[in-house]
């Protein structure tokens, strides 16, 4: 008994059939060639070609399309998360040198604050990237997140840092940047994609801890913030001449 297995690649469509044999081997190549282009192939195979052909090295290589949506997207990720990161080993100590920053409360409630306002915020962004596009959500996450940076950079007591972090946190593009991973990959490469954007947050996280308190000593809690509202320009960058075109 013959068994026959339905294969799909995208964009563009071709119908085939294959037989046993040497002249099933040549259009079984030919297809490889194909699906390396990424033409959507529609073809029935006796199963062993089929299994050979879906494991070709080259039909399951990332495109390089793909691997610059994953490294772009995981960079703005991390550049994002500094935001959040950073002023953890810090921010206490310099809430002493502040109005206000000697209420424990208040520093904590500055503290969450960004982690708050990201929670309440990230599935109205991700509805919203679903209807106005997913790059103008993330520049307008992103310009948030510069504009609370700035603020607090220049908050003269404790109650506008909070007032910065809250902006800060309003920018909540992790949905709109998760999505748009998923529309600029192939299924059987988007756990990678993702993977690079989750690995992105843990070196972050590392390196937040141990530069925090080095860049704290050079440039002061100011400097971080006007810092991280640079970063978040750069990201903007990154966006609009890096990171690949979603699809319509």
């Amino acid at each position: 008994m013959t068994f026959f297995r339905l294969c799909v690649r995208a964009p563009r469509i071709l119908i085939s059939s294959m037989e046993l044999g040497k002249a099933g081997k040549g259009r079984a190549e030919r297809c490889r060639k194909r699906v390396a282009k990424g033409d959507l192939l529609i073809y029935a195979v006796p199963q062993q070609q089929a299994i050979s052909i879906m494991h070709s090295p080259t039909a399951d290589a990332m495109s390089g399309d793909e691997k610059r949506a994953g490294a772009s997207l995981a960079s703005i990720f991390a550049l994002r998360m500094l935001g959040l990161f950073l002023i953890l080993p810090v921010f206490a100590e310099h809430a002493k040198h502040i109005p206000g920053g000697d209420n424990l409360t208040l520093v904590g409630i500055a503290l969450g604050a960004y982690g708050l306002t990201q929670a309440i915020f990230q599935i109205p962004f991700g509805m919203a990237s679903d209807a106005f596009g997913r790059k103008p959500v993330i520049i307008f996450g992103l310009l948030l997140f510069a504009a609370g940076s700035a603020l607090a950079a220049w908050a003269p007591d404790i109650w506008w840092s909070i007032a910065g972090r809250i902006v800060q946190g309003a920018g909540a593009i992790s949905a709109a940047v998760t999505a748009l991973a998923a529309d600029l990959t192939r299924e059987q490469h988007r756990t990678k994609v993702m993977a690079m954007i989750g690995s992105s947050i843990g070196v972050v996280f590392a390196l937040s801890l141990v530069a925090a308190p080095v860049l704290y000593a050079a440039i002061g809690m100011a400097g971080i913030f006007w810092m991280t509202a640079g970063l978040a320009i750069a990201a903007i960058g990154l966006v609009t001449h890096v990171v690949p075109a979603p699809p319509p």
